[in-house]
């Protein structure tokens, strides 16, 4: 099957056995949602309003494979997978920034913020038809902790 540009496709036409019990065994379901979570943020600047609000909006789209992806609480849910890639990439960028190793408060900051901004747009996405993207990325953005805006924004 040729998918083209990923990003034009609706990702549950892509992969409709995604959910099956008939899913084939040597593919893992937990591969296969990190694997379309990276296809999709990682193209994504985490630190511009409108490159997130995009990415969110294409959540939306993408509606009935996120929705499945964050009802599922097994040993590996999409959270967790969100969690430490959102983690790792803002830590990264933070060290990049300043050139040093985070002290534990920031860490703990950005850890903080990425549970926040996950669970956020989970409940965006599950119950909020309403809210634009770029309102809600916005509105994650001004709850940024201090020490975290100095950091990657020398703010």
């Amino acid at each position: 099957m040729d998918t083209g540009d990923i990003e034009e496709q609706n990702l549950s036409t892509i992969f409709p056995v995604f959910f099956s019990k008939t899913f084939m065994p040597q593919i893992y379901k937990y591969d296969l949602i990190a694997w379309i979570f990276c296809q999709q943020t990682m193209k994504t600047d985490v630190l511009s309003i409108d490159s997130a609000a995009r990415a969110m909006n294409g959540m939306r789209q993408d509606y009935i494979f996120f929705k499945r992806a964050f009802e599922d609480n097994s040993q590996s849910p999409m959270w967790a997978y969100m969690h430490a890639y959102f983690v790792k990439r803002y830590t990264d960028i933070a060290v990049e920034r300043t050139g040093n190793a985070l002290d534990e408060q920031t860490r703990f900051s950005i850890r903080l913020y990425c549970y926040g901004t996950i669970g956020m747009t989970q409940e965006w996405l599950m119950n909020d038809n309403i809210t634009p993207a770029e309102t809600i990325v916005k509105m994650m953005f001004n709850a940024m902790p201090e020490r975290v805006k100095e950091v990657l924004f020398g703010k």
